[in-house]
């Protein structure tokens, strides 16, 4: 049995059967409010005690209250055939108890004492675990019994668990340890929600989470009364939500014993939920009830009054309250509450639920209230507003623009599922007025949830039908939104159809549409290869970026930021992408963070920041996970397993890779298919299966050739391919490929491409080319500003150098790649350049001319000194210092303190002339 979040409950309840099985007996009052699992706590201590001890129990139950010893006999039953053991006095006392013999008179101990003497023999063969639950609603002759017995089984081998109600029916057990049984944490509600809540959307499972204050039997309750469209967030929940009848009748038990004042007053309080007494009051008086009224409450504990403020005792208790009114009662009082909010906002709600048929009035509230929220980002509070003011309005077509706005920041908020139900309503109440914004909010969740395909054909045919209309602004808006899918699915071809029909809708606009326009219109030239051309496009068009609302537009934008990591352009890209997350995070947009995010990701591992990529890149997966967005997070899965595979963190790789493909195929989104295989063939690359690297990479070249996407340091796959041909042995292979990327390279003018080539054509050389082709390959990929790049590139000189025998020359380069591969935390490929080094070891004739202050910082760290220390000896700042060891290492050709000053005794042993 699994019960989540009572690991502390269950150690208490195994100290003492152990006890018991020692022969320390002992008892354990359970005490907790109805539903908080004191039942399945009794049941998972029987499951515990197993084989070789004896198990007895009783249940309480209100029907039975009257029946003396109608509980003890429940626990006995099954020890009875040992009654004869006991001393005559002690049998007859039990029997006449338990209805088996005559009555007598008997002493008024003589019962406990034998239910003492009983669980003693019953020990004596095994150790005896009695269960006692509800033990409140025993008759009090057992519960007298029975809480005499627990304070008395120290000696024995014996162990009672007791469980009851606290609160008003709380039992009196002095002597006996009590454990409070509480609510169950956040997480552990959530993790009950999903073994048997049934399929809640996230937001569903949230609410009813919160609703169930912790408490396990409202977690199993709130769900089954929702029906299905509610469970999976198609439709609005009713609040609060309704208790299920246990603990309906539980919870109200307390209210239905007051007098009707008492009663009107408590539905008034749970209406308020929690509030300043003093409003409250207001309100009992607008009912013409007096202060006095909330007294009853007060003293039963219903209600509590703590620092000025007024709530209900507990959470469940406010449900049970409130829907134990009539409806009327309910309407009476919120129309109280809202004549004297102190708020407009609060009025507005409480005008709403005390409507029970459309009131324009209340709606024109609540819609205020929304787009208050809206303005400082409360988009899940404003799509709550706006949805409610929906089903308050007059006509059909003020509901379904509401509905529209609601479904709108609805999808800000993330909550997908809401949205698209609220879009068919919106569809439904308002019709052809609200088409072209359905189908363009429809197709942006359509490619946010791994549906681009019919999103791109859906999209572009309502541009087209708007265009015909002569609906401008309508048609770029849907042109616009299209333009997003041929990067999910690799159909990058159909850009030039999108730009073409975007600019001609949007001609004349002026403003954000022909700023989007050419934002897309930059992004398809770079992504076909026309790197100038797209690089202009684009910082023209961003120069401009402050007409661009950037949450509302996050696809396009953020795809500007991509093609600019493409074509080398980090700075731009860094301050697309950074202005996005910001943005996104100031309007609380979760569900538009997870592209920027991963854009983020990629550009931080192509600037050497890895632990930022990896920090952005997890980030983007737990959004998407959350949003349900499916194509966005097989990308971010993408990009977190390229940085896990080049840390060394091949599992973890692995998986992400098999995850992200598996979302691809079955969302055939080939275009972020290509880089996850790109990812995969960097991780068996690292694992030393070069085969399998060379698969992969061909698979990301196949797709990448099939949907026309033509700038090769889009998805970087090239790379692996060469390094893993080479590693297989297979050379006339690499050679191709070289000469195929090389041929890209001048093609689309991209820097890394020819770097790369480069690297591989290094490889490749004669010996006498060798000097030739390194100096070219370490140019290019000095010009990159891409670590990982570079650190590749001496490592494949040292290691070519190491080929030619050249092997004192091979140390700088390998000692320059351990340095990169170090700070970038590079592992596998650190380990590489270790092995080369040290296969190389350093000789005098490795010296290198070090200038005096070089020296003087070299003999410093030699010495032992820290950073701060040699800083301060030499006048210099710390980030002045560390830049100068940078060059030092590098000038050295080192990668470590230890190595630096070998290198400084090599070059005072045989100083240069």
């Amino acid at each position: 049995m699994l019960l989540w979040g009572r690991a502390h409950e269950l150690a208490r309840i195994d100290e003492l059967i152990d006890g018991a099985r020692r022969g320390a007996g002992g008892a354990l009052l359970l005490d907790g409010e109805p539903g908080i699992g004191k039942t399945a706590l009794v049941a998972a201590a029987a499951a515990r005690a197993g084989e070789g001890m004896t198990v007895v129990r009783a249940t309480g139950s209100e029907a039975s209250t009257a029946i003396p010893y109608a509980g003890l006999r429940q626990l006995v039953e099954p020890l009875l055939e040992l009654r004869e053991r006991l001393p005559p006095v002690q049998a007859q006392a039990l029997g006449v108890a338990l209805a088996l013999e005559p009555p007598t008179p008997q002493a008024r101990l003589a019962v406990p004492l034998a239910l003492v003497a009983l669980l003693g023999v019953a020990g004596e063969r095994w150790p005896v675990l009695a269960l006692v639950d509800d033990l409140q609603w025993l008759d009090p002759a057992s519960r007298e019994a029975i809480v005499f017995a627990a304070r008395r089984l120290g000696a024995l081998p014996v162990a009672l668990l007791l469980a009851a109600r606290d609160g008003e029916e709380a039992v009196d057990a002095p002597g006996v340890d009590r454990l409070p049984v509480g609510p169950l944490d956040g997480d552990s509600a959530r993790a009950v929600l999903r073994d048997v809540g049934g399929a809640l959307s996230e937001p569903v499972r949230e609410a009813v989470a919160k609703a169930a204050a912790g408490n396990p039997l409202a977690l199993l309750e709130l769900p089954a009364g929702l029906t299905r469209a509610q469970r999976a967030g198609r439709a609005p929940l009713e609040l609060p939500l309704r208790l299920g009848p246990l603990l309906q009748r539980s919870f109200a038990r307390q209210v239905d014993g007051l007098d009707a004042d008492a009663r009107r007053a408590i539905t008034v309080a749970a209406a308020l939920e929690r509030g300043p007494l003093s409003w409250l009051l207001a309100a009992l008086a607008r009912l013409e009830l007096p202060a006095r009224a909330l007294d009853a409450g007060e003293r039963t504990r219903v209600v509590r009054v703590d620092d000025g403020r007024v709530e209900l005792r507990h959470p469940l208790m406010r449900v049970a309250a409130y829907y134990a009114a009539a409806p009327a009662e309910r309407r009476a009082a919120h129309r109280a509450l809202a004549a004297t909010a102190p708020a407009a906002p609060l009025r507005a709600w409480h005008l709403a639920a005390a409507a029970d048929d459309s009131d324009a009035g209340a709606a024109d509230a609540l819609e205020a209230v929304a787009r208050e929220a809206r303005a400082v980002g409360g988009h899940a509070e404003a799509a709550a507003a706006f949805e409610r003011a929906a089903e308050l309005s007059a006509t059909a077509a003020a509901r379904g623009l509401r509905e529209l706005e609601a479904a709108a920041d609805a999808a800000t908020a993330g909550d997908h599922d809401r949205a698209l139900a609220l879009l068919d309503a919106a569809s439904g109440h308002a019709g052809e007025p609200v088409r072209a914004a359905v189908a363009r909010l429809r197709g942006n969740l359509a490619i946010r949830r791994g549906e681009a395909h019919r999103a791109l054909r859906e999209l572009t045919a309502e541009g087209e039908r708007q265009l015909a209309a002569g609906d401008g602004a309508a048609a770029a808006a849907l042109f616009l939104e299209a333009s997003v899918a041929p990067f999910m699915t690799g159909e990058v071809e159909q850009q030039v159809y999108i730009v073409e029909r975007a600019r001609r809708a949007a001609a004349g606009t002026g403003g954000e549409q022909e700023v989007l326009v050419e934002l897309v219109a930059g992004e398809a030239e770079i992504a076909f290869g026309r790197e100038a051309r797209g690089r202009a496009t684009l910082a023209a068009a961003v120069e401009r970026l402050d007409a661009v609302d950037l949450v509302a537009h996050g696809e396009i934008v953020g795809m500007a930021a991509q093609t600019s990591l493409w074509s080398g352009d980090f700075d731009r890209a860094a301050a697309i992408a950074d202005a996005m997350v910001s943005a996104c995070r100031r309007a609380s947009a979760l569900g538009r963070l997870t592209y920027p995010l991963a854009v983020r990701a990629q550009l931080a591992f192509r600037r050497g920041g890895w632990s930022t990529a990896a920090q952005a890149a997890r980030e983007s997966v737990q959004v998407a996970r959350e949003t349900g967005q499916e194509t966005l997070l097989a990308f971010a899965l993408a990009w977190l397993a390229r940085v896990d595979a080049a840390q060394g963190r091949g599992e973890e790789a692995r998986a992400g890779v098999a995850e992200a493909l598996a979302i691809t195929d079955r969302e055939r989104a080939d275009g972020i298919a290509i880089h996850a295989h790109a990812a995969a063939a960097l991780a068996a690359l690292v694992a030393g299966r070069a085969d399998a690297a060379v698969r992969a990479a061909e698979r990301a070249a196949e797709l990448e050739a099939n949907r026309n996407l033509r700038h090769p340091a889009a998805t970087m796959w090239a790379a692996e391919l060469i390094d893993a041909q080479l590693a297989a042995g297979r050379a006339a292979e690499a050679r191709a490929a070289v000469d195929a990327l090389a041929a890209r390279a001048r093609e689309t003018g991209s820097r890394w491409a020819a770097a790369v080539a480069a690297r591989g054509a290094l490889a490749l050389a004669p010996d006498a080319e060798l000097d030739e082709r390194a100096r070219t390959a370490l140019a290019a990929a000095e010009s990159l500003a891409m670590p990982f790049e570079l650190a590749r590139t001496e490592l494949a000189i040292g290691e070519r150098l190491r080929r030619a025998q050249r092997r004192a020359e091979a140390r700088r380069p390998l000692a320059r790649a351990l340095a990169g591969f170090e700070r970038l935390g590079a592992a596998p490929f650190a380990a590489r350049s270790r092995v080369g080094l040290d296969a190389a070891p350093a000789t005098a004739a490795d010296a290198v001319p070090l200038t005096p202050q070089e020296r003087q910082i070299a003999r410093l760290v030699a010495d032992g000194r820290t950073n701060r220390e040699i800083a301060a000896a030499l006048h210099l700042g710390e980030k002045t210092l560390e830049r100068r060891l940078t060059r030092l290492y590098r000038k050295a050709g080192v990668g470590s303190r230890t190595e630096l000053a070998r290198a400084l005794a090599a070059s005072e042993a045989e100083p240069p002339a």
